[in-house]
């Protein structure tokens, strides 16, 4: 209470009161959840999921557990990082309402009922998204709840082992499905879970700066592993084990549960995506540790914040008429002079000389053929990371074409679009480049991925006693097969590389390669993408992750595909319909990627599987029509709908002839309606 008056100059008396009462309900409260946590607990061990009566006190809305985040967030409302006026602090004080019970009651065993516009399923506004430093090391250093947060993470211990959530969720995501259900007992523990994030994680600034040191020291210990010739690859530690640098012991508290219990807690996620809402959610200081969040979490939490982006502004929308066998010029030049504020509108696609009409399927074939494009070698733009690759870096020889950069902005453009639209892209790149894309550092480790050989050169540098070779700080680059000496740094010519130093002269070698030799272009990449990308929305996502977003799941499952089609005047039972699944059982991986491009307009799977598959009016199965007659006929295809029309072909040999001349000479082109 001391610190409240200096902090507020004695301005804030009513405040204070009003503070000093509201953490004593806290802690009275804390002991009654505690005690129902216990028998929760007691029940879970001994293999009880969630019988009614533990349930029951849980479930109402007056409840101990909801009431103390209740007056938990009131405390935090109270201690605002600016002294409030003292006109305010009349309103502040009826914000909270606590209900004719005098708190010495409280003791007695009584039920204190609290009434408050704050609660965990509705966010108050005028509560802060990101408490301040000052807000959390007050509450968690005036409120003595060790017992609540203990139990309630020794009933999660439980829950997560009992249900075996980890292998389970692990499962269900490798499958492209939300997770396995949440059991009723660990919705009904949020409550208690929002409290503890409230009381123990980190300010933003504060996990920023903890960061930052992790980062040092990990460097640090590279260095001493290079210098000592007992090179250990660059990993990332658990959270756990970089607790000894946290100041804070709510902040090692509160890092040590959200890794134990991440699977859990990434469960609650799925159940409500509105817990990591940047101005409201509770779980919002996940965001700044994303290592803990689910891919399917952050790809969900992605697109709501694109969507949230177009309901707020309304973006009027772009048409465009290109020639296919000029799509990457006519392209460019409509859209190059286009503002990112229009390109974040509805683009609507038509491709000259070719009927159809876009409800969809134009714009998602105008993105995978303009995908390929964008590798065209007589552009070079990009280049194969290694031979029979399929992994794309910038050129760093692509200023032979004058519009090099140009290019390469408007390509960020395009795959930013892309992100927007949720389209999928037939563009894979290399590791360092989807760093570059994110801001991430690339390190030696990376140009395996570029030149195996070269990686493998770095590493026995690394490893062994460099001061026989007489090395210097330069490097040959080649440009279109003429070599030439560049330095890695300014007198890199007159220095030599030794033990000591070896180290930086692999990171500086690694950086001509991935970053310094391609700046140009990387930078003109990142002003187009980041004009519909944030930097912030995309950073959430690692490198991997990023390359799912783009491109989608690689391999296409023919059993997920064949669970989510719907037929029309056939059955599963026609004789047509088992042939074509066992036509397509026979077809080669790229013989599929080319059915679906001919069914759907693309060929890569949505990330959730075939039952997130888009068409015209948004979510649309797989489609197999009945064609009757007009054996003679190719199948023909409806690629808004995801719609393939089939003949009523009078044998197995017929049909799937039929079918690969169509997905081999018929799969570009709208010829087909």
């Amino acid at each position: 209470s001391s610190g409240i008056n200096a902090e507020y100059g004695g301005a804030g008396d009513n405040r204070e009161s009003l503070t000093k009462e509201l953490l004593r309900v806290a802690e009275v409260l804390g002991k009654y959840v505690t005690e129902n946590l216990k028998g929760l607990l007691n029940r879970l061990q001994g293999g009880i999921q969630a019988p009614s009566l533990v349930l029951s006190m849980f479930y109402t809305p007056s409840s101990h557990e909801l009431n103390l985040l209740r007056v938990l967030k009131t405390i935090v409302s109270l201690t605002p990082v600016q002294p409030p006026s003292t006109s305010d602090t009349g309103s502040i004080v009826r914000s909270l309402s606590i209900n004719s019970v005098p708190l010495n009651a409280l003791s007695a065993g009584s039920s204190p009922s609290i009434t408050s516009p704050m609660s965990s399923s509705t966010p108050n506004s005028t509560l802060p998204s990101t408490p301040s430093q000052y807000n959390l090391a007050f509450l968690g250093s005036n409120l003595s709840l060790d017992e609540l947060w203990d139990t309630i993470g020794l009933c999660m211990g439980v829950l997560n082992a009992n249900s075996k959530r980890g292998e389970e969720l692990k499962k269900a995501k490798t499958k492209g499905g939300p997770g396995a259900p949440s059991t009723p007992a660990l919705a009904l523990l949020l409550p208690v879970i929002e409290a503890f994030f409230l009381v123990n994680a980190p300010s933003a600034s504060s996990l920023m700066k903890e960061q930052q040191l992790q980062l040092q020291q990990q460097q640090q210990q590279q260095q001493q592993n290079a210098l000592s010739s007992s090179l250990t690859l660059p990993s990332s530690p658990s959270l756990s084990s970089s607790l000894s640098l946290m100041s804070n012991p709510n902040t090692s508290r509160f890092l040590s549960f959200v890794e134990l219990h991440r699977n859990l807690l990434n469960e609650l996620i799925r159940q409500n995506h509105t817990l990591l809402s940047p101005r409201t959610g509770s779980f919002a200081i996940l965001l700044r540790i994303p290592k803990l969040l689910d891919f399917d979490n952050k790809r969900s939490f992605f697109r709501s914040q694109i969507q949230q982006e177009r309901d707020r502004e309304r973006y009027h929308g772009v048409r465009i008429r290109v020639r296919r066998s000029h799509i990457f010029e006519d392209s460019y030049n409509q859209l190059r002079k286009r503002s990112a504020e229009e390109l974040r509108g509805r683009l609507t696609v038509q491709f000259s000389g070719e009927e159809g009409i876009d409800a969809g399927g134009l714009l998602r074939e105008w993105y995978q053929v303009l995908a390929r494009e964008m590798f065209n070698p007589n552009y070079a733009l990009f280049k194969p990371s290694g031979e029979g690759l399929v992994t794309y870096q910038p050129n760093a020889n692509s200023w032979i074409n004058p519009d090099h950069l140009d290019y390469f902005r408007f390509v960020g453009r395009v795959i930013g679009k892309a992100l927007n639209d949720g389209q999928m892209l037939d563009a894979f790149f290399t590791r360092s480049f989807y760093k570059h894309i994110l801001g991430v550092p690339v390190q030696y480790t990376d140009i395996e991925a570029i030149d195996p050989q070269y990686y493998k050169n770095l590493v026995w540098l690394l490893e062994n006693d460099v001061t026989p070779m007489e090395m210097n700080f330069t490097a040959e680059a080649d440009v279109f097969g003429r070599p030439e000496v560049v330095e890695l740094k300014p007198g890199g010519t007159n220095l030599l590389v030794t033990n000591e130093n070896k180290w930086e002269y692999v990171q500086l070698i690694a950086e001509m390669k991935m970053t310094s030799s391609i700046k140009g272009q990387i930078d003109a990449f990142l002003k187009g993408f980041n004009e519909l990308i944030p930097k912030t929305l995309i950073s959430i996502f690692n490198e991997l992750e990023l390359e799912l977003l783009i491109s989608g799941l690689p391999d296409i499952d023919v059993d997920d595909l064949r669970g989510n089609t719907e037929y029309s005047g056939y059955t599963v039972d026609s004789p047509q319909i088992q042939w074509f699944w066992q036509a397509v059982n026979s077809f080669t991986q790229e013989e599929r990627a080319l059915l679906l491009q001919f069914v759907t307009g693309t060929s890569k799977v949505p990330l959730e599987g075939f039952k997130a598959l888009q068409g015209m009016s948004g979510l649309q199965k797989f489609q197999i029509h009945r064609v009757r007659g007009y054996t003679d006929r190719l199948p023909s295809a409806h690629t808004c709908f995801n719609q393939i029309d089939l003949p009523e072909y009078e044998t197995q040999e017929q049909l799937e002839k039929a079918l690969r001349t169509a997905i081999t000479e018929g799969a570009e082109g709208f010829g087909f309606g």
